[in-house]
């Protein structure tokens, strides 16, 4: 072969080896990426934007010449966006043709088979795993590769699975409105023909506890220069406690009474026939976090001028981010309508949120007394 022809030749097998070998290594690391499903980076931003924002703010109180106050936010905000870094960095699915393997977010993890999986829902937004008749599997948006593990559950399972109801969060604007009418949210948000009879007295259970909860945060702000012309700023305490009781209420009748309270509200822009809006469930825990958070507020308000350090306010801050864990945990184990059909969790994480602040002012406040 001529010297030039073949430096040529070696050229382009070099090249052509190189593409094969470039090749082979995407799609092998294409493979292992589909046998692990985590969270988006998103989260680890979250963490990092919370952190950056309560630096800031902890800088701006600090160069005000309020240093304390400075250490409360930066430590709210940190603690605050912990969960999300946690969530980033350990909780994964990984899978292959036996199985997968679940992490939580305390690095708990545990095997499961295939044949464990007793219902899948695979939505354009969401993915929804049950194992067991018990524990669910929620991927939304926020994950990758969801979809490559429902389709490995498709294909390694002996059997198809059984299809689970389409969850709100992967239904569009029209499919919500659809659902209403003889769907998911008709069956989990409208009371039932054979409770009708009975919805009358829940009726009025539910508004009695909303008309305390607004009777007394309406009479905590009236009454608040009062208390304090009196010197009776303990006195407030007892304007917080009855919001925070009412919420409780709510709570349980939720609970206790799923055929006709729910966690989650209907769409502001979404019309119902007569019928539907006679049988609609009520959301009490609405009204009774936003007014019973009021009592809490003006308590603490009340004792600002009895500051004396950030510990009573840290303190309260670190139980109040623990209790809405616990309710969240909580709504996720015992919710029966987000067990059976996968609604009403973020609306009752916005309520309960508002009902933690109540607490931590509340909790606050009785640290500063």
């Amino acid at each position: 072969m001529h010297p030039v022809a073949y430096i040529l030749t070696q050229k382009i097998t070099k090249k052509i080896n190189g593409a094969v070998a470039e090749q082979a290594e995407k799609s092998r690391a294409n493979q292992m990426d589909d046998g692990i499903v985590c969270p988006m980076a998103i989260y680890g931003r979250i963490f990092w934007v919370g952190l950056i924002f309560g630096l800031l703010l902890g800088g701006a109180a600090c160069f005000a010449g309020q240093p304390t106050i400075g250490l409360v936010l930066f430590g709210l905000f940190a603690l605050l966006s912990i969960p999300g870094l946690c969530i980033q960095y350990n909780c994964r699915i990984v899978y292959d043709a036996q199985g997968f393997t679940w992490r939580n977010v305390l690095r708990i993890s545990r095997h499961y088979s295939y044949e464990e999986i007793t219902g899948l829902c695979d939505a354009p937004l969401h993915v929804v795993v049950e194992l067991n008749h018990k524990k669910r599997l929620d991927l939304d948006y926020g994950w990758v590769n969801q979809h490559s593990f429902a389709d490995a559950i498709v294909k390694y399972r002996s059997k198809k699975p059984p299809k689970l109801p389409l969850p709100v969060l992967g239904m569009s604007e029209s499919e919500i409105e659809a659902s209403y009418n003889g769907g998911v949210l008709s069956r989990a948000l409208l009371v039932k023909a054979q409770d009708l009879p009975k919805f009358g007295w829940f009726k009025c259970v539910h508004y009695g506890i909303c008309t305390i909860a607004v009777f007394f945060a309406l009479f905590a702000m009236l009454s608040f220069p009062v208390f304090q012309d009196m010197n009776m700023r303990s006195g407030l305490l007892f304007l917080a406690l009855p919001g925070i009781l009412c919420h409780i209420a709510a709570l349980l009748l939720y609970f206790r009474f799923p055929q006709y309270f729910t966690a989650r509200e209907k769409p502001s822009d979404l019309e119902l026939s007569k019928q539907k809006k006679i049988s609609h469930k009520r959301c009490t825990l609405a009204i009774t976090s936003t007014f019973g958070a009021l009592g809490g507020i003006v308590f603490f308000l009340a004792q600002m001028d009895r500051y004396s350090g950030p510990l009573p306010i840290v303190l309260a801050a670190a139980a109040t981010v623990l209790l809405l864990f616990a309710l969240l945990a909580m709504f996720r184990r015992f919710s029966w309508e987000y067990r059976n059909f996968g609604v009403g969790y973020i609306t009752f994480g916005v309520w309960q949120a508002f009902f933690c602040f109540s607490i931590f002012f509340t909790l606050a406040g009785a640290f500063l007394a």
